[in-house]
This record gives C-alpha cells, sequence and structure tokens, in this order.
C-alpha cells in the first residue's frame, strides 16, 4: 500500500487547508512551528491526529485566514453553465463512488466518456445534472 492510500482523504484536505494558510498568513517556519506547538503540543503536522489538524485549521481562521471554497471563482458566470455548487457536488460524489487513486484524472476520464467534456469547469448546467444524477445512482449501487 502507498503512503498516500494509507491516508484518509479528510486528512489530505485538512493539510492541504493547513498549508494553503501558511502561505496565506506568511507564517515563517519558526513561527508556523510554534503555531503548530502551542494549539496541539506538536511541532510537525504528521505526528497530529485529524481533531488535532482541526484544530489547527480553527485557529488559522481566528488569526485572519478566509479558506474559500472550491470554485468560487466562478461565481456570476453564466446561468448556461455549471454552477460552483454542482461542481462541488459532483466532486463530493466522485470521491465516494470511484476507487482511483488519482480522483482529478479519473474524474476527467469519466466526464469526457458520458459528456464529452473533460474538465469540469467547463460543464454546461444540463451536462452537470445529467452527471450529478449518473452519480448519485452509481452511488447508491454501491
Amino acid at each position: 500500500m502507498s503512503r498516500a492510500e494509507g491516508v484518509s482523504k479528510r486528512r489530505r484536505k485538512l493539510l492541504a487547508s493547513i498549508h494553503i494558510g501558511r502561505k496565506a498568513l506568511g507564517l515563517d517556519e519558526v513561527v508556523y512551528r510554534e503555531m503548530l506547538f502551542s494549539v496541539t503540543g506538536k511541532r510537525s503536522c504528521r505526528e497530529m491526529s485529524e481533531e488535532e489538524l482541526e484544530r489547527v485549521l480553527e485557529e488559522m481562521e481566528r488569526v485572519g485566514f478566509k479558506p474559500c471554497r472550491r470554485h468560487d471563482d466562478l461565481l456570476g458566470r453564466s446561468a448556461e453553465m455549471a454552477s460552483p455548487g454542482q461542481l462541488r457536488l459532483i466532486e463530493f460524489l466522485w470521491e465516494q463512488v470511484s476507487r482511483s487513486p488519482d480522483l482529478e484524472r479519473s474524474l476527467r476520464q469519466f466526464l469526457r466518456g458520458m459528456v464529452g467534456v473533460a474538465n469540469l469547469r467547463w460543464l454546461t448546467a444540463e451536462q452537470a445534472s445529467r452527471v450529478i444524477e449518473a452519480l448519485k445512482a452509481m452511488r447508491r449501487r454501491r
């Protein structure tokens, strides 16, 4: 089993958010490690449980980090295009039904085969609805 397979999806998301927060807050190595220690008593995220990682992220948010939701940069585009909420739902459902370790690549392949569009951001609202219903059906079969 590879290292990536042994780490939960939630843990990977927490770690990614923490590292994005570190950059957004402009924390140097020393300040970052001290912040980790003050919140959890540990100086490395690798040593932390998911609950501890959540506490670190909460502390970052308390001091000013504002995590943005995925695809919110697409707000306000044409009503014919898939909404950010639809795109997030597709990703969420795909995480539940996919068995591939490379979720993004496998989702692109699935989309290309189903609707002829490989990039999630270029789906129309109608195509996104079809994909969502297909993914829900796949989830029910599991």
